[in-house]
């Protein structure tokens, strides 16, 4: 699997943030990046209906 420079630069923004975005032009291997850097975390995807509105409508319960 090709090393992400950018992986390194990741896990040092997650500890001092609770929430970082990681965001760029799709098919960019963004989901990959974010799940072999936090393999135990578990994964939301905005683009579900479901999701996206409950973290809208209600943010303190989706986070």
């Amino acid at each position: 699997m090709y090393k992400r420079q950018i992986k390194k630069e990741l896990l040092t923004l997650a500890k001092d943030d609770y929430v970082v975005t990681v965001t760029g032009p799709r098919q960019s291997e963004k989901t990959t990046l974010v799940q072999e850097a936090f393999p135990k975390k578990p994964y939301i995807n905005l683009e579900s209906i479901g999701s996206r509105e409950l973290a809208l409508s209600a943010p303190c319960v989706f986070f």
